[in-house]
């Protein structure tokens, strides 16, 4: 698609075509959604929180806070696969109340 839309910007260029047909259309992006930060206080209360709902997940909340690690980082995952087996299916525990542990099927 490359060479056939270069050839025709080619004779656009030449004035042999008044526009290049292959030329994908120019989309216009719409406006990113404004970002809101948790101040100080909030993410103190949501740590407060999550220690005493899931202290597992709120230690990997304080580690995501305070580094700045996104989830796929903190959980392992290298960009390989679609699929990341250490974030949602491990063989531990959720939290220390649960007795069962997680499961998940196999990738496809």
């Amino acid at each position: 698609m490359a060479t056939l839309s270069s050839a025709l910007s080619d004779a656009v260029t030449g004035e042999r075509l008044a526009r290049n047909p292959a030329k994908p259309p120019l989309i216009s992006r719409p406006a990113p959604a404004k970002r809101h930060l948790w101040t100080e206080e909030q993410a103190a209360r949501f740590l407060r929180f999550t220690h005493v709902t899931d202290p597992l997940y709120a230690d990997l909340a304080e580690l995501m806070i305070g580094t700045g690690m996104r989830t796929g980082e903190v959980s392992g995952c290298d960009g390989t696969t679609s699929t990341c087996p250490s974030a949602p299916c491990s063989s531990a525990p959720r939290s220390p109340r649960s007795t069962t542990t997680s499961s998940c099927s196999p990738p496809p």
